[in-house]
């Protein structure tokens, strides 16, 4: 674990002492289900109470606390090729909107090296980052890359780059319902990685962003629906579905706890949408259940049945313990495990979802 100097010694050893019970406690409630819900629950009280008191900040992200400098800017460079990859292009322009930064703004600089006029950086904690670290970072970056351009003033910080805007300490949710409201069809792209996921309320997200984009825009969100082992660590990697729906929420909402909003939701939105003739979209699997790791091309249909077969005998076997929505559900929506999706608003789309 890396030691993060914007604290105090004293923070400093407080913060080692309580990842440490907070992973021994998981070692041992983990292996039970009704105390991990119970956990949660405490958890999200916790972090409810938190938002209340205006104080959202935190120092777990594991850009900013865990990886060295070449480990950050690898992942901030795979998660930028990500979207190249998605979108099926290397030249971006207008206004980008990165949802879940991370206290990093390394996505953003090679989004405006990429061609992007301006950048938007929007994230519901706001992350204490040592900045003597994460100026490395971005030095680093900028050996790599043509980003020193966009540096503002003698040293690299986070709040120092040309058209590059932070709205930390604000909820997705909230800052796109605003844009929706009084600013839409503003961005020409709006990205995430492994965010969406962890929303409060990610559908009313996702039609909010389909306003946001201009018409033209893209969109392309990694998502991964797995339970970010809360249960599976000790358990069976679908024993969160046998939670009741009604409880999920009280469990997650303020603690940005995985949402459970699985594929086939997303989809449904998506289709409701594509109707209406307001966008076009795609979704790549990229994982099923299992670990079984897909090229990030692959559609549900572009997947072969050996494939298919030992997830979906997984979900089959489990299934009639699962609550009542996802008992419902095909069960290959419920093997897959993390998608993306591409979604382009139609050039002739100018109206509110």
């Amino acid at each position: 674990m890396y030691l993060n100097s914007a604290f105090s010694n004293q923070r400093q050893t407080l913060l080692r002492l309580r990842r440490q019970i907070r992973r021994s406690a998981q070692r041992y409630i983990g292996r039970y289900p009704n105390a991990m819900v119970v956990t949660l629950l405490l958890y999200n009280l916790w972090w409810k109470l938190r938002h209340i008191a205006g104080r959202s900040t935190t120092e777990v992200n594991a850009l900013v606390s865990e990886f060295d400098t070449n480990e950050a800017c690898d992942y901030i460079e795979g998660n930028f090729a990500g979207y190249e990859l998605a979108a099926g292009t290397t030249q971006f322009s207008g206004r980008m909107l990165e949802i879940g930064p991370g206290g990093s703004a390394g996505g953003a600089l090679l989004a405006r090296e990429a061609g992007c006029e301006a950048v938007d950086l929007v994230d519901r904690f706001v992350v204490v980052a040592d900045e003597r670290r994460m100026s490395a970072v971005y030095q680093e970056l900028a050996r790599r890359h043509n980003v020193e351009q966009f540096r503002v003033g003698p040293s690299w910080s986070k709040f120092n780059l040309s058209e590059i805007s932070w709205f930390e300490g604000h909820s997705a949710e909230s800052f796109l319902s605003r844009c929706a409201r009084e600013s839409a069809n503003y961005y020409s792209w709006i990205v995430s990685t492994a965010v969406v996921q962890d929303l409060y309320n990610p559908l009313s997200a996702l039609r909010d962003m389909v306003t946001c984009l201009k018409p033209g825009g893209k969109m392309v969100h990694y998502i991964d629906t797995r339970d970010q082992g809360f249960f599976s660590q000790y358990n069976h990697e679908l024993t969160w579905l046998t939670i009741p729906s009604f409880l999920w929420p009280a469990l997650t909402r303020a603690s940005g706890a995985p949402n459970r909003v699985l594929l086939h939701r997303y989809e449904a939105v998506l289709a409701e949408l594509e109707r209406k003739g307001l966008i076009t979209y795609k979704i790549f699997i990229t994982g099923l259940l299992g670990n079984t790791s897909l090229d990030k091309r692959q559609t549900l249909d572009d997947i072969s049945e050996h494939l298919w077969a030992p997830p979906l005998a997984e979900v089959e076997a489990k299934k009639a313990g699962f609550a009542k929505e996802f008992r419902q559900v095909p069960s290959k929506y419920l093997a897959v495990t993390s998608f993306v999706l591409v979604v382009e608003k139609t050039s002739s789309s100018t109206s509110s979802n």
